[in-house]
């Protein structure tokens, strides 16, 4: 069996490219640092940047245009931050409906996305960046460069088209098809869909619609606000085009996620797949790539797929964010909030690997953002362009579902905004194992949870709630979720493959290996089972908790306290999330002893060194051991918040047995402490033997009484002196040192 422990993972599935965080890397992992987070929403993009402007919040969700930018680049009142992201606009395409549904129409269409008028004319060469491809050119291994690319050439478009049969074969304005059999077909009016609330995709679809009717492609083409744009292309699938946007992403999963063939299930509402594509060969390398047993084989995959899915291009890639975002530089004038007005805001977060988004609105922000110095308090006033869509866990559509969910439920690992890398989260460590699945290796999960874990109600978080959520996404044919569970052992039936041993622990057995298993575990929300049990799986839309309570059991760093549907969402501090507090933090710096070998019956004193790395003064019990055998509990260690505390323990050795003892010190949690991985520390060891054998080759003889007798009446700090010739132990060698050893001279340990 193969076992990988989580301090020796390379987490693959984040490490895709490199660059650079402005500024400082570092955040909390605790909080919320303030009272409340209200999200407000606001219809379309200048409303909320006027919101941003006036003081009416303190960051927005949406990357500044460039006008914007130059309005507030030197404006003290605001705080700048570059922005790394890999999200991705792009055209959508129904590839069911004619004439889409033909792969050469569509590559026709990929001609017609003018990039360099777009980039310098509407992005102004700022507010983002070019794609060319599905995969972002920065994710460099996993980058396909030999993927077909689609150049802007109305030309080429005509020439595809005609070789398609596309042409203007009764001399009107537009194109027709002539079938195989000669009967010619009016071509029908594309309906064409573009954002009205987003200033770029409207732009980006206006481009798009001349080109079309320019080469006599009819459209009906609508702008149109989200709510319509997206009960057409989510829901009802009544489009051709659309201006969609997906993402950001950390790693390349979504290539399997969103566009497997399985996926493309037009009966259903909120398809993941509804673009509709599907191909057998890309489907053959996708799940190559999501269940790859190692990073090449999932390399290659990636690749493959990309050449695939570009040549048929039932999507067309045209850019992703770039630029930057903004917040307000202090606490604004908020009536009733007078202690904290003008306070400097601190603790915004400009993440590069998402949680939910990249940039200063991610998760980190809202768990870490606060004014002055405070501890916590305050509000922190987040602008929306739209309202969530799906007020539960389990069918997380948009973004901004997303965003409410992420604050309000818990995974059992985070990723580092910087690295990338797992963090400990609702599981405080776990292993990765294969075990056998019909004479396959598959891999094994086991994930440990923190102790005393709680839902908002109070009631315990265990190993049991995280086993009902796989099922659960699972039944529920969860939209986000259910291609992360969907390959655990068993999970169709009514006894998944999942073990609680205990209360803490949970056994995770798949039926494949990969390299992305980690993730699918540990990026799922954890929903409660004592809620969520006597809910159908497939009725979560219209009897989910929500919808039957007004309010949701949470995890995360807040609650529900009150809304107002399409106006704003005013979350509350969970005081039950179990990072809610001030971090209580110490851990055991060094376990130094002055001798490495003492006579039987003889002392031999041991320095631990505490540090406190919390915020407050801590009153710590320290344990040690020598081998696994408890030798002393000291209690009442006062540690000082930012410094370190070292304790003096004299090991009294008799009646101890003969040999070599590791030392171990342990510190014990402190209430309240959360990371608990360096409160032990194994440093060194002690060899007890006959007193007098101070070379510790169990006999005492001469060259034994000697050595002491060189080092006669030295005392700590002369070079003579050495603590193992100090048999008593007093910091003095002199006559009784060489007594006792005279006393056992000829003595020896007997085999």
């Amino acid at each position: 069996m193969l076992v990988i422990s989580m301090l020796l993972i390379s987490v693959l599935s984040f490490n895709f490219f490199t660059s650079e965080a402005s500024g400082s890397t570092e955040y909390e992992k605790w909080g919320p640092r303030v009272d409340y987070l209200q999200f407000i929403i606001y219809s379309n993009y200048e409303s909320e940047v006027q919101a941003l402007r006036n003081g009416l919040v303190d960051f927005i969700d949406w990357p500044l245009d460039y006008d914007t930018y130059n309005l507030l680049k030197t404006d003290p009142d605001f705080v700048l931050e570059p922005l790394t992201m890999y999200d991705c606009y792009d055209i959508d395409i129904n590839n069911l409906r004619w004439p889409t549904s033909d792969y050469q129409f569509r590559k026709a269409i990929a001609h017609l996305i003018n990039y360099e008028d777009f980039y310098t004319l509407v992005l102004r060469a700022y507010a983002g960046e070019m794609m060319d491809n599905i995969i972002w050119s920065e994710w460099a291994k996993w980058y396909n460069p030999d993927a077909t690319k689609y150049w802007y050439d109305p030309y080429t478009a005509l020439d595809i088209l005609a070789a398609a049969g596309y042409e203007n074969w009764d001399g009107d304005p537009q194109l027709e098809w002539k079938a195989p059999n000669a009967t010619i077909y009016e071509l029908p009016s594309l309906e064409f869909y573009a954002r009205q609330d987003d200033p770029i995709r409207n732009a980006l679809g206006d481009m798009i619609n001349a080109d079309l009717n320019a080469i006599g492609i009819p459209t009906t083409y609508v702008v149109a606000q989200r709510s319509i744009c997206w009960q057409k292309a989510y829901q009802k699938y009544e489009y051709h085009l659309y201006t969609a946007g997906m993402g950001p992403f950390p790693d390349p999963q979504f290539l399997y996620d969103y566009y497997h063939s399985k996926y493309a299930t037009p009966e259903i509402a909120w398809c993941m797949n509804n673009v509709f594509f599907m191909n057998a060969t890309y489907d053959y390398w996708v799940e190559a790539m999501k269940f790859a047993p190692d990073e090449a084989t999932a390399i290659n995959a990636c690749k493959e797929a990309q050449a695939v899915f570009m040549d048929q291009v039932p999507l067309i890639p045209v850019y992703y964010s770039a630029g930057s975002k903004a917040y307000r530089a202090n606490y604004g004038h908020h009536g009733g909030e007078e202690p904290y007005w003008d306070r400097p805001w601190n603790g915004f977060v400009n993440s590069i690997i998402p949680t939910i988004d990249s940039g200063i609105n991610d998760y980190w922000t809202c768990l870490n953002a606060h004014p002055g110095d405070v501890t916590r308090g305050g509000v922190l006033r987040y602008g929306w362009m739209s309202d969530a869509d799906h007020i539960n866990p389990i069918t997380v559509y948009s973004i901004w579902d997303s965003y409410l969910q992420d604050e309000l439920y818990s995974t059992l690992l985070m990723l580092d905004p910087f690295t990338g890398f797992f963090i400990p989260w609702l599981a405080k460590e776990w292993t990765i194992e294969t075990w056998d699945y019909g004479g396959d290796n598959a891999t094994k999960l086991t994930l440990e949870l923190y102790d005393n874990l709680k839902w908002s109600d109070g009631q315990p978080l265990n190993s049991s709630d995280v086993a009902f959520t796989m099922k659960y996404m699972y039944d529920a044919n969860s939209p986000s979720y259910y291609p992360y569970v969907e390959t655990i052992d068993g999970i169709d039936t009514l006894t998944p493959h999942i073990e609680t041993p205990d209360a803490n622990t949970v056994v995770i057995y798949y039926t494949v290996q990969s390299v992305w298993a980690l993730s699918w575990a540990g990026d799922t929300p954890i929903i409660p089972k004592h809620i969520w049990e006597a809910i159908a799986p497939r009725q979560v839309e219209n009897k989910g908790e929500f919808v039957t309570t007004g309010n949701l059991t949470c995890s995360g760093p807040y609650v529900i306290d009150s809304y107002l549907r399409g106006q704003y969402w005013l979350l509350r501090a969970n005081p039950y999330f179990f990072r809610y507090g001030p971090p209580h933090d110490i851990a055991t710096r060094d376990v130094a002893k002055q001798k490495t070998i003492v006579g039987r019956g003889n002392n031999a004193r041991i320095n631990i060194t505490v540090e406190n790395i919390g915020y407050f003064t801590e009153t710590a019990t320290i344990e040690l051991f020598a081998n696994a055998s408890s030798i002393a509990t000291i209690p009442g260690v006062t540690v000082t918040n930012g410094t370190s505390t070292t304790t003096t323990y004299t090991w009294d050795t008799e009646g101890v047995a003969y040999g070599n003892y590791s030392l171990r010190a342990y510190a014990w949690p402190v209430i309240g402490e959360i990371e608990t991985a360096d409160n032990t520390l194994t440093n060194g060891w002690i060899y007890v033997g006959i007193t007098g054998d101070v070379d510790g080759n169990d006999f005492v003889e001469v060259k034994d009484l000697l050595a002491i007798a060189l080092a006669y009446g030295s005392s700590p700090g002369d070079p003579k002196f050495g603590p193992n010739l100090d048999i008593n132990d007093d910091d003095f060698i002199d006559v009784k040192d060489i007594l006792a050893a005279a006393l056992n001279y000829g003595q020896t340990i007997p085999p």
